[in-house]
């Protein structure tokens, strides 16, 4: 009984510990099965984190070089349209400034024409009245020459004194018309000549003075509207570097904000390796995937980052293409410097002839005066000329008349005489 009792409960143990070892397979083989749906749920959402991640930071800097480049192209295409509008700019100012050169000299021209001519037709007008004036004198002065020697004639036909003093007086009346000709003719060319010269030198001054105060003007202005022009252009230099230095500084956050994603990404995927690493040797294969997906995704992050380089190679490459602008800008602007400071030496030049000229103008004008002294001393000479010839033909009248009344005494004595002899002769 003993030994069939532990027969019984020998077979009742091995039955259990049959029944306990199915029992822990089954727990084993359910245990392995909830790992492995535990390891595929793993897998399944470890490859969607790395999906989003990698889908997020494409987008992300995909974004960021978009929008960088649209912003470096917008604003490339302002500074061009900014440096074409200052160069046209200052294409116009140059036209208007000649312009206003050209109508400025074709205006001063016409007026210096207008003012000659009128000074020309004045001198003719006067140079007219004198000559016809003179003339009106002289021919007034020749009839009643011509009138008391006809009287004298009429009155004393037969007497040769009376002749002879009518040659004098005639040769003495011819002399003066010479006299009064040659004067005037000398009088005439010299007034003439001097005014002319005058009027020239004078008309050629006000012509310089004009020229110099328009163009010192009109350098004002393109000096004024030249700085103003630098000072815009200086200004657009100011903010086109500001700008620059803006979307460089956020390109570095930018560049910081994705290796930051890139050293969390990594951070996760090393926590993930762990957890792996963890787990048992079956999934070994998982983590060589892994690996593989990792090294791809280096390689993919080494290209963005060449993409990256490039894209800061072109933008620096666009900062010094807006430098040479600049530095052309600042060219042409140094250029119209040289040109003012050229205008500014030959103006002075124009200022240095102008005062030599007023220099000789003065001595002519000195001289002209020392011309109109002598021509008064001349006038004054004739003028006591003409009154010692009128004190001449007032004695030579005295004389005619007393030579008349010397005539009619011998008439009437011969009257007498030839009467009395009449009378004798009868007797």
């Amino acid at each position: 009984e003993l030994e069939a009792q532990l027969r019984g409960m020998r077979e009742g143990d091995a039955s259990s510990a049959q029944a306990s070892i199915a029992d822990l397979a089954n727990v084993r083989r359910v245990h392995e099965a909830q790992l492995d749906a535990v390891r595929e749920e793993h897998a399944a959402k470890m490859a969607a984190a790395e999906s989003e991640h990698r889908q997020a930071r494409e987008q992300a800097v995909q974004a960021a070089l978009s929008a960088a480049r649209e912003q470096s192209d917008q604003t490339l295409a302002i500074r061009d349209q900014e440096l074409t509008v200052l160069r046209a700019e200052m294409r116009r100012l140059q036209d208007t400034v000649q312009s206003i050169r050209e109508t400025t000299e074709g205006e001063m021209r016409a007026r210096s024409q207008e003012s000659v001519d009128h000074q020309k037709e004045i001198a003719r007008r006067d140079k007219e009245a004198m000559v016809k004036a003179h003339e009106e004198q002289i021919k007034m002065m020749e009839e009643r020459h011509e009138a008391k020697l006809k009287l004298v004639v009429e009155q004393h036909k037969d007497g040769e004194t009376i002749e002879q003093l009518m040659n004098q007086v005639s040769q003495s009346a011819q002399q003066v018309r010479e006299l009064q000709a040659r004067l005037r003719e000398e009088r005439d060319t010299m007034l003439s000549e001097k005014e002319e010269a005058f009027k020239a030198r004078n008309a050629l001054l006000t012509e310089k003075d004009q020229r110099l105060s328009k163009q010192a003007a009109a350098t004002d202005q393109e000096k004024a509207k030249l700085a103003s022009l630098q000072m815009a252009v200086e200004t657009m230099s100011e903010r086109a570097s500001q700008s620059f230095a803006e979307e460089k500084l956020r390109l570095q956050k930018e560049h910081a904000r994705l290796e930051q994603m890139q050293r969390s990404l990594e951070t996760d995927r090393g926590v993930m390796q762990e957890s792996v690493q963890a787990e048992a040797s079956k999934l070994e294969e998982m983590r060589a995937q892994r690996e593989h997906e990792h090294r791809l995704f280096v390689e993919e992050m080494s290209k963005e980052r060449q993409s990256l380089s490039d894209q800061r190679a072109i933008l620096v490459q666009q900062q010094q293409q807006q430098a040479k602008l600049e530095a052309e800008g600042a060219r042409e602007v140094a250029d119209m410097r040289a040109q003012i400071d050229v205008e500014k030496v030959r103006i002075l030049q124009d200022k240095e002839a102008l005062v030599a000229e007023r220099g000789a103008f003065k001595a002519d004008r000195d001289q002209l005066a020392s011309d109109r002294a002598k021509f008064a001393e001349g006038a004054a000479t004739l003028e006591r000329e003409m009154k010692a010839l009128s004190s001449m033909a007032m004695d030579l009248e005295t004389k005619v008349r007393a030579v008349a009344r010397a005539a009619c005494l011998v008439g009437v004595v011969c009257f007498v005489l030839c009467v009395w002899w009449v009378f004798v002769c009868f007797d």
